[in-house]
């Protein structure tokens, strides 16, 4: 989990799909998808929570733009499996099991 952390915060997809090329790196399906429910998306089936979100502004921050949404849907995942999270300063990642 701590490879697609990485990988998926630190690279747009703007111009490429994360997802096939998350997979072509690592050489198999890591990532598993769902069809999210009121936006034109997909939700990460194994992630603690996932939030659906539409666009209300967008305000230009020197080299940044920093986008405001507003949740429409939200799911939560209360299976139980080992999972990743922050456990500290710095974005050092552990376990939460």
């Amino acid at each position: 989990m701590a490879d697609a952390a990485l990988f998926f915060g630190s690279r747009t997809g703007r111009d490429i799909d994360k997802f096939a090329d998350f997979d072509a790196q690592h050489g198999q399906v890591h990532c598993k998808t769902e069809p999210a429910k009121a936006i034109d998306s997909v939700l990460l089936t194994d992630a603690v929570a996932n939030f659906e979100c539409m666009l209300e502004s967008e305000t230009v921050a020197g080299d940044h733009i920093i986008f405001v949404g507003k949740i429409v849907c939200s799911h939560t995942n209360t299976e139980p499996k080992k999972r990743l999270y922050t456990v500290g300063p710095g974005h050092k990642l552990g376990s939460a099991s």
